[in-house]
């Protein structure tokens, strides 16, 4: 599932706009996290219980880079539910609308933004992504995603075959 988190596995040069309502759990906080701005409405909970259940891909300790670190800490650790208020008040969440809102204002910004200048936006996200300090899992997966593409490659099957076959490969670069 890594490979469909937003700059993780799935590189995005555009600003991302997130419209969050009701429970935002587990897996659903990566893309939180990974987004460039949340509006919630007033029933958001953001909640990561993995260490009650004993699953951790790693990807959110990268959080403490996004919130004051003990407040990360407390999400990460407790596991207990943070709700819109606090998570505006900690910097996780941009704006809070009342219920059913969440969609029409997070369109209102996406709008905003996508009424500048697009090579500003995607140069603004690029820079700030790349001084964005990354936890040790954020960093091991995108390069997990290359190397993916090699293993799977044609090249690869040829390698194999040819070393089966003991004959020298013909590589093509896919």
């Amino acid at each position: 599932a890594w490979t469909g988190i937003p700059n993780l596995g799935c590189p995005v040069s555009k600003p991302i706009v997130a419209a969050m309502s009701g429970a935002c759990i587990g897996g659903a906080m990566l893309f939180a996290m990974m987004a460039d701005i949340i509006v919630a409405d007033e029933t958001t909970r953001f909640i990561y219980p993995e260490g009650r259940i004993g699953q951790a891909g790693g990807v959110m300790a990268g959080m403490v880079s996004r919130l004051p670190y003990k407040i990360a800490m407390e999400l990460m650790l407790v596991g207990d539910a943070m709700d819109a208020r606090r998570a505006y008040e900690a910097g996780l969440v941009n704006r809070i609308v009342p219920a059913g809102q969440h969609l029409a204002v997070a369109q209102e910004y996406a709008a905003k933004i996508a009424a500048n200048a697009p090579m500003v936006m995607r140069t603004l996200k690029q820079f700030a992504l790349a001084t964005l300090p990354k936890g040790p899992a954020e960093q091991l997966y995108p390069n997990l995603l290359v190397l993916d593409r090699v293993r799977e490659s044609a090249d690869a099957a040829e390698g194999l075959a040819a070393s089966r076959e003991k004959r020298a490969p013909v590589f093509r670069g896919k």
